[in-house]
């Protein structure tokens, strides 16, 4: 399940000008005092399907193909820093859950690197994931985005990056397709901040390409256990550095999976 190798820490965007760094580094906010924005936490964009469309799990299932290929896409989180294993990270968990319920094997493979964005390595990799064949593939980006402010030309290049990695995907291959919000730890006050207007935008695109998007504020924003302990090494994952408080642990990695799965579940089928 390969995915572009960086070396440092997930995230770990040194963002020189700002000063500021998304991962593994120490904050500039107290613990626990977050932003009242952290707390407006947007719902989910509700793609609802009638009672006799069929869902995105069950069209998975009904495939004549006895496998599903899944193509995850998006940064650190995809790459599964820091769950305590690979095996157990969101992609994984959620693959199971797919093999499980629709009784076919799940073949992975996806394009995410450590510390990327929809701009530098969303679209870049358009091309390798439509090698893939997918028959679902997992947006997840937003996060690195968010760093650099919410300026108009930011918001602006994070929408069209989306924009066009949806409409190649859907030009070029057959894949449903998910999109999922930013994530954020409990002390990076700014970057929560700035996650609003990028969450805004990404739902706002589910809405106009009635893709359903995994809500991931409403697991990092509502629960104070899904992040950290900081300084743990798990193998899979030593090669961008220990464990911090920004990054889903083990549960925040349960949880990406169980949101993931509600979605194919209840979302109805893309045409």
């Amino acid at each position: 399940m390969g995915g572009t190798v960086l070396k440092k820490f997930s995230f770990c965007i040194l963002i020189a000008s700002i000063g500021f760094v998304v991962s593994g580094c120490s904050s500039t906010t107290n613990k626990g005092k977050v932003d009242s924005k952290r707390h407006q936490v947007a719902s989910a964009t509700q793609v609802i399907k009638s009672k006799n469309e069929e869902s995105i799990l069950v069209s998975l299932k009904n495939k004549s193909n006895g496998k599903i290929r899944y193509s995850p896409m998006g940064d650190s989180l995809s790459q599964g820093l820091f769950a305590k294993n690979r095996r157990s990270d969101f992609v994984n968990r959620f693959t199971y859950r797919l093999e499980k319920n629709t009784g076919k094997k799940v073949l992975v493979s996806g394009a995410y690197s450590v510390g990327k964005t929809a701009t530098n390595f969303g679209v870049p990799s358009i091309s390798q994931v439509i090698k893939q064949k997918p028959d679902l593939v997992t947006i997840e980006f937003g996060t690195n985005d968010a760093v650099g402010g919410t300026s108009q030309m930011a918001l602006s290049q994070y929408r069209s990056s989306i924009v066009k990695i949806i409409t190649e995907l859907k030009s070029h291959t057959h894949a449903q397709l998910i999109l999922m919000s930013a994530w954020c730890g409990p002390t990076r006050q700014q970057l929560a901040n700035n996650e609003v207007k990028f969450d805004q935008v990404i739902q706002k695109i589910g809405t106009e390409y009635k893709i359903p998007v995994a809500n991931l504020r409403n697991i990092w924003a509502k629960k104070n256990n899904v992040t950290g302990p900081a300084g743990r090494t798990y193998p899979d994952f030593a090669s961008w550095g220990q464990s911090d408080n920004f990054h889903p642990n083990q549960l925040g990695h349960r949880m990406i999976a169980d949101e993931l799965f509600k979605v194919v579940n209840e979302s109805p089928v893309q045409k």
